[in-house]
């Protein structure tokens, strides 16, 4: 999954010096500790989000209802936890790969398609507040969610499903 929050420029200027530090790591914070109730590990991060990891049992991807669930829960993520006065935008993309792992930080060395690929469709083809996933994860999303999806075109080859802004 890459996650990435909108507005950089914006979100740099509203937050001076240290402030963007302690905002950058209660929003890093603040995504750890949703993911980790499935098993979701933080691999790469930047100012901005980044790549998180989960492991996949071939049968269910609990990582889609979990970011279906954090576009709603972002006005009290934003407000009460974060304690921002304004809502926060971000983009997610998913694809269902395959990568060599290494540990976090030691990442520098490594070439695979499914990270470049998450993150061309992370940071250069979705918009603002999406989240799109690549369609070798249509069958695993949850028959209740089905209804909020829609094809979302083509990018670098591979099938796209995007969910419906609902608010």
């Amino acid at each position: 999954v890459h996650i990435e929050l909108d507005n950089h420029k914006s979100l740099k200027e509203y937050f001076s010096g240290s402030s963007f530090s302690g905002f950058r790591q209660s929003f890093h914070d603040q995504i750890e500790k949703r993911i980790a109730g499935i098993d979701g590990k933080i691999w790469m991060w930047n100012d901005f989000g980044g790549l998180i990891l989960f492991p996949f049992n071939g049968k269910k991807c609990p990582a889609i209802e979990l970011f279906f669930k954090l576009y709603f829960e972002n006005l009290f993520m934003s407000i009460e936890e974060m304690k921002l006065d304004f809502i926060l935008s971000f983009k997610v993309a998913m694809h269902l790969g395959n990568t060599v792992y290494k540990q976090r930080g030691n990442t520098g060395t490594i070439v695979s398609d499914s990270i470049n690929s998450i993150h061309h469709l992370g940071q250069k083809h979705i918009g603002a507040g999406r989240y799109v996933m690549t369609a070798e994860m249509k069958e695993f999303i949850p028959e209740y969610l089905k209804k909020f999806t829609a094809d979302g075109g083509e990018f670098e080859c591979r099938q796209l499903i995007k969910f419906q802004k609902l608010v």
